[in-house]
């Protein structure tokens, strides 16, 4: 996976460069599934963390500005069937809870999205359905970065 992050550092730097974006973003590795349904992640390694917005801790990644944001999620399992989901949500101004995206997983994969933010919005992951069988859960990164200011 090593290998995989500095590419993609690398790609983001040479992105950052040529839109002269501020530097925003984080990228996060979660080690197990011991949390519940419903309960929002908390990571165990943060390779990156540009503006100090994302907390490891509760899991939160609370957006500075306005834009366009990238947001990524890496699974990791032994399991090839599709027992397990994940939901990336936002809290808008602490008004109200949505799900941005929901994604049914097995073995390794990757989704990308790309959403509309506001500034002080709040993204976290949590576990849509868990099976309480399948103890194959390895891993989970999670990743969201500033394409473009609005």
């Amino acid at each position: 996976m090593g290998n995989r992050v500095a590419e993609m550092f690398k790609k983001i730097t040479k992105i950052e460069l040529k839109c002269n974006l501020p530097t925003i973003g984080f990228f996060a590795l979660k080690l197990s599934q011991d949390e519940g349904l419903g309960t929002i992640t908390p990571y165990d390694l943060v390779y990156t963390n540009h503006g100090d917005h994302f907390d490891p801790s509760t899991g939160i990644f609370t957006t500075p500005v306005n834009g366009l944001y990238s947001i990524t999620i890496m699974t990791g399992s032994s399991s090839n069937t599709k027992t397990n989901a994940i939901n990336c949500r936002r809290i808008r101004k602490e008004t109200y809870d949505e799900r941005i995206f929901f994604h049914d997983f097995s073995i390794n994969q990757t989704v990308t999205r790309f959403a509309e933010i506001s500034a002080g919005d709040e993204l976290y992951l949590n576990w849509e359905r868990i099976d309480e069988h399948d103890q194959t859960m390895i891993s989970v990164t999670f990743s969201c970065y500033l394409i473009q200011k609005l």
